[in-house]
């Protein structure tokens, strides 16, 4: 009798599955999980006819729309939130002061802003949104933009800039089963 072959699902926007573009590196995923005897198909997040319990694995790698739609796709890493997990188990992260809606401080004279370059993200965010990176000089805009996410329910963070993003960029680590795999 043959054994049945594992099902995964990338779990994709709408948009990125309509323009399979986006999702830049699909063929290249799907033939490597083929070649390994894993099935391997898009499935927008938000259909409703999808049977999500028929796959074995759900990748949210394309399902860049989450951000509008937190409690509809709620995950772990969604919320920066862990970061502050992962600062606690000793694991080396930036810097991050954190401001929650439901403890309103006033941004005007309440919270001193880090000196030099700084950003404000909320807590729940991707791709930028509603991120800004400010300087010494910005601190009415900082503080502006700091009431506007607090005013609107958000948690904010606040973490000085890191200029090797500018150069290096940014790197996701892979891990597997708790080990470490690779770097995308």
């Amino acid at each position: 009798m043959p054994t049945r072959r594992p099902r995964l699902a990338v779990a994709a926007s709408a948009a990125s599955a309509a323009y399979p573009n986006l999702l830049v590196d699909w063929p290249l995923l799907r033939h490597a999980l083929g070649a390994e005897g894993v099935d391997a198909s898009t499935e927008v997040w938000t259909d409703p006819d999808v049977r999500w319990p028929t796959f074995d694995l759900v990748v949210a790698n394309g399902a860049r729309d989450n951000i509008h739609r937190p409690d509809e796709f709620l995950r772990w890493s969604l919320d920066k939130r862990y970061l502050a997990a992962l600062a606690a188990a000793g694991v080396p992260t930036v810097p991050t002061t954190w401001l929650e809606p439901d403890h309103p401080i006033d941004p005007e004279t309440d919270l001193a802003l880090p000196h030099g370059e700084f950003v404000i993200k909320p807590a729940i965010s991707g791709g930028g949104f509603e991120t800004a990176r400010y300087g010494d000089g910005e601190t009415g805009a900082a503080r502006a933009h700091l009431g506007r996410l607090l005013d609107a329910g958000r948690t904010v963070m606040i973490q000085p800039y890191q200029a090797a993003v500018d150069t290096l960029g940014e790197v996701g680590l892979v891990f597997l089963a708790g080990q470490f795999n690779h770097m995308p």
